[in-house]
């Protein structure tokens, strides 16, 4: 059994931790394109019903 040194270790986790961190971040980025586009159609919407009356 060989005793991993710090550095071997972060060699190892690294890849794994920025999988995760690029997989959080878009993940948050498609949440708020998500939202943005609702709230321009919402607004697209109440602007069309405004000019129908």
């Amino acid at each position: 059994m060989r005793v991993t040194s710090r550095k071997e270790l972060n060699m190892e986790l690294l890849p794994a931790l920025m999988i995760a961190f690029g997989a959080m971040v878009s993940a948050i980025l498609s949440a708020l394109g998500q939202f943005l586009v609702n709230s321009a159609i919402a607004k697209s919407i109440k602007n069309k019903n405004a000019n129908h009356k």
